[in-house]
C-alpha cells in the first residue's frame, strides 16, 4: 500500500493499462496522454489539466473493448426465468423465446429489429427487459430517456471541455464491464417530440441502433470509435411512437396488454406480497400475514384499477407499513387481513 501511495499519478494510471488490450490507434493516444501527463506532473504545471487527463485515462482503462460475457442460450432455462420473474403475458414470453432462439442459431450475433415494449406505466416493460438479460446471462443496464437534457448525453462532451463527460451509452457499458450488455432505453418516446432535441436525439438513436453504423460509434469524450454491435438494445415506451419518428423503422413494436383482475390477484399473491414482506423486514422477523379472498376483492376494486400494478403495489405496501409498526410496538407476529378490517390498514 505504501508503495502505491509513493507512485506518481502518471505511474498509477499507467499500471491500469498493464496487460490491457486497446484498439489500434487508441493505444497510441493513451501513450501520448501519459507522456503529456508525466511532463506536466514533473514540472508541477496545470494540475487541472492533469486531473482532466487522469479522468479520461481512467475511463478508458475501465472500458471493455474486448470483454464479453458468454450467452446462456438455453430455451428451457430462459422459459423458467421468464415464468419465475413475470406472471402471464404469454404472447410476450413467446416472442422473447423466439428472439433467444435466433440468438442461439446465430451464436449471439443476430442483428434484427430492436424490440420495443409498449404499455402504460406498471405493466412490466422494464421488468421483462431485465428478465431477457437474466435469461441470456448478460449484464443489464437501464438508461432513463425521460430525463434526457441535451444531445451531449447521447454523444458525450469532449474531454477538452470544462464539463467533459462520456455519453450515457458508454457510461452504461463501462458500468456493465462487458461490451455485450442488455441496455434498456427506457421511455424512448420522450425524446421524439417537437424541437431540436427530439429530431437530433432520434437521429443519434438511429446511428446507435443501426448495425450498419453502430460498430463505429463516436463518443466525443472517448474521441475514438467504439463497437456497439454486440450490445443488445431493448426500448420501452408508454405510448406508441409517431409514424414520422426516424427511429421507428428500427423497432419491433410489441404491446404489453393491461393486466386482468385475475392476473393482478395472482401477481399480488406470488410476487408482490413476498417481495414487500422481504423489503420491510417482516419475513426476517418471522411475521405471517394472511390476506383473505374477500380482502383481495377489496384491493382489486375496479375503481382503484390502473393498467398496470402500481396501485396494487402501493396498497399492499401501505398495509405492510402499518403491520411493521404493530410488530415493533406489540410484538405480535400473526396477522389476518379481511374485508372486515382492511380499512384499518388501507383506504379501499
Amino acid at each position: 500500500m505504501a508503495e502505491i501511495d509513493a507512485l506518481s499519478a502518471t505511474e498509477r494510471i499507467g499500471r491500469m493499462f498493464l496487460g490491457k488490450q486497446l484498439p489500434v490507434g487508441l493505444d497510441e493516444n493513451v501513450r501520448i496522454a501519459l507522456r503529456r501527463m508525466a511532463v506536466l506532473e514533473a514540472n508541477r504545471q496545470n494540475y487541472g489539466l492533469i486531473d482532466q487527463i487522469q479522468e479520461w485515462l481512467s475511463f478508458i482503462a475501465g472500458l471493455p473493448f474486448y470483454t464479453e460475457s458468454p450467452d446462456t442460450l438455453s430455451l428451457e432455462n430462459a422459459r423458467e426465468i421468464l415464468d419465475q420473474g413475470h406472471f402471464g403475458q404469454e404472447l410476450i414470453k413467446k416472442r422473447v423465446l423466439e428472439f433467444i432462439a435466433v440468438q442461439k442459431l446465430t451464436g449471439g450475433n443476430a442483428h434484427g429489429m430492436v424490440l420495443c415494449f409498449i404499455g402504460p406505466p406498471g405493466t412490466g416493460k422494464t421488468t421483462v427487459t431485465r428478465i431477457v438479460a437474466d435469461a441470456l446471462g448478460r449484464k443489464f443496464e437501464r438508461i432513463s430517456l425521460a430525463a434526457l437534457g441535451d444531445m451531449s448525453q447521447l454523444r458525450g462532451r469532449s474531454r477538452f471541455q470544462a464539463d467533459a463527460e462520456p455519453s450515457l451509452i458508454l457510461k452504461a457499458i463501462h458500468n456493465a464491464g462487458t461490451k455485450n450488455p442488455v441496455i434498456c432505453l427506457d421511455e424512448i418516446e420522450k425524446v421524439g417530440g417537437e424541437g431540436m432535441l427530439g429530431g437530433e436525439a432520434m437521429a443519434a438513436f438511429l446511428e446507435i441502433l443501426d448495425p450498419e453504423q453502430n460498430s463505429h460509434f463516436i463518443d466525443h469524450y472517448l474521441d475514438f470509435p467504439f463497437d456497439l454491435s454486440k450490445v443488445l438494445f431493448i426500448a420501452t415506451a408508454n405510448k406508441m411512437l409517431g409514424a414520422d419518428s426516424p427511429v421507428i423503422d428500427r423497432l419491433e413494436l410489441i404491446t404489453l396488454p393491461d393486466y386482468s383482475r385475475d392476473d393482478k390477484r395472482e401477481i399480488g399473491k406470488r410476487f408482490i406480497v413476498p417481495q414487500k414482506m422481504q423489503e420491510m423486514g417482516l419475513t426476517q422477523s418471522g411475521v405471517t400475514i394472511n390476506i383473505t379472498e374477500d380482502a383481495w376483492d377489496k384491493l382489486l376494486n375496479p375503481f382503484a384499477w390502473d393498467s398496470g400494478m402500481r396501485t396494487l403495489q402501493h396498497s399492499i405496501g401501505q398495509i405492510f407499513y402499518k403491520i411493521a409498526r404493530q410488530v415493533v410496538e406489540t410484538g405480535e407476529k400473526n396477522y389476518t387481513i379481511s374485508a372486515a378490517n382492511i380499512k384499518d390498514y388501507v383506504l379501499v
